[in-house]
């Protein structure tokens, strides 16, 4: 099961998948609830993209290059994630649904990102948190 590291500051968002690449970004938010939710969203989109490109390079492999792969095959679901984050409230929020009316619209979206992917949503000290390091600072 790969890790989904997120993290943010008033400025900034980042994600660290294990295994898996990283990233980060300049994103201004209202605070750092919201910051945390669009990190998730960043990382998940960015999980996806690698899955994809998985899939792809194993499709290339041994046969002849087609224009568009997923045309052609049925794409398998991506494996299951461990989402983990250093904020309670957010793991609080997306775990047991405690949601606040201003962050409907980015959980919805979130959790229809992850509508046929297991996974799990986990809190972690900032510590233990691989994507602190990449915040711009």
């Amino acid at each position: 099961m790969p890790n989904l590291y997120v993290s943010a500051n008033d400025h900034s968002i980042a994600y660290n998948l294990d295994p898996g690449g990283e990233g980060s970004a300049k994103l201004l938010c209202k605070d750092e609830v919201e910051a945390e939710l669009r990190a998730i969203q960043y990382g998940l989109t960015e999980y996806y993209i690698a899955w994809q490109k998985e899939l792809d390079s194993r499709q290339y492999e041994g046969e002849q290059k087609v224009a568009s792969p997923s045309v052609h095959t049925v794409r398998e679901l991506p494996p299951p994630v461990d989402i983990r984050c250093s904020n309670v409230n957010v793991v609080k929020m997306l775990y047991w649904g405690g949601i606040k009316s201003a962050y409907i619209p980015i959980i919805t979206g979130i959790l229809k990102m992850l509508k046929n992917v297991e996974h799990r949503f986990t809190y972690v000290t900032e510590e233990q948190n691989k994507s602190r390091r990449l915040l711009i600072k």
